[in-house]
């Protein structure tokens, strides 16, 4: 894990989402903000989002509405969470490998490798519309934001 990342989750002062907003901003802020390639599937009654993400590539999840199953299908992760107790932990996975996510989860992980992934999301109107599936999905992104945008300014105020 990176000095700036393995800094941000040592932070004990701060909440699993907190960091996650933090890590947020200063990627936005600093340029890191990537669109990574995402592709979109449809079975019977499920959605799925394809993304790939090459390798050193950092990835930031937005937080689900709902749970669901993740797949890793391609490549190598270094997944970092958090414990109940608000601590982050790492875990290396590799493909094939899968895992089912509660409500509002929401992760970061690093690409060891290139790496492909696909999330699987009840569908049952079978919907093609890619927008109005995804505000059902994710929670707002400008949510993070403004958690992180608050982090920051706590930072600054400390600071003073």
């Amino acid at each position: 894990m990176n000095t700036a990342l393995a800094e941000v989750f040592k932070r004990t002062e701060l909440t699993w989402v907190e960091k996650l907003g933090y890590l947020s901003v200063i990627f936005r802020d600093n340029g890191g903000e990537t669109q990574f390639m995402t592709s979109h599937r449809f079975e019977p009654g499920v959605y799925i989002r394809e993304i790939f993400v090459p390798k050193g590539m950092f990835f930031i999840g937005r937080a689900h509405r709902y749970g669901h199953k993740v797949t890793l299908d391609a490549g190598r992760v270094r997944l970092i969470t958090c414990t109940t107790a608000q601590e982050a932990v790492s875990v290396e996975l590799e493909a094939p490998h899968e895992l089912m996510t509660v409500p509002y989860f929401q992760t970061v992980f690093e690409a060891l490798d290139d790496t492909w992934g696909s999330t699987y999301h009840p569908n049952p109107t079978n919907s093609r519309n890619i927008d109005a599936l995804e505000a059902d999905i994710f929670l707002p992104a400008d949510d993070m934001f403004r958690i992180g945008e608050s982090v920051v300014n706590r930072r600054l105020e400390a600071a003073v």
